[in-house]
């Protein structure tokens, strides 16, 4: 079944929905933070990242806010260890700058438009969007 590298810094969020996604089958490894995520995608590459666009501030340098430091994940992830999975973006950020940013970074790497989900994500949202997008690998 597919690997789901979950990051987030919410534990108790993260449970609820990984619960679903486990229970769907899915192998799902928790990242709870920017060193765990680079340490989880060193070990290998998931078919499938489940990204929280807020991060704990100050865990990157030059990121003084948790804003900053998810985009820089993002940038990390694609620009510097040139990893290709499918990535869901979970936030509670409603920036068309933020979002804008994004989408030029996938665009940049030949993705196709970002998935952006709101938090609350409900479990079935996640699922369908996991499902849809596992569909097409």
């Amino acid at each position: 079944m597919a690997q789901i590298l979950f990051v987030d810094d919410e534990p108790y969020y993260m449970r609820s929905l990984t619960d679903s996604l486990e229970d769907e089958g899915y192998h799902v490894t928790l990242a709870d933070s920017v060193e765990s995520t680079i340490d989880n995608l060193r070990r290998s590459t998931p078919d499938l990242i489940i990204l929280d666009i807020i991060m704990p501030q100050g865990e990157l340098q030059g990121t003084d806010n948790g804003l900053r430091t998810g985009v820089k994940l993002h940038e990390i992830i694609r620009d510097e260890m040139r990893i290709r999975s499918p990535i869901i973006f979970v936030t509670v950020v409603d920036s068309s700058a933020v979002i804008a940013q994004i989408e030029r970074i996938e665009r940049r790497h030949g993705q196709p438009s970002p998935i952006i989900l709101q938090k609350v994500v409900l479990p079935s949202e996640l699922l369908h969007e996991v499902r849809q997008i596992l569909a097409k690998k």
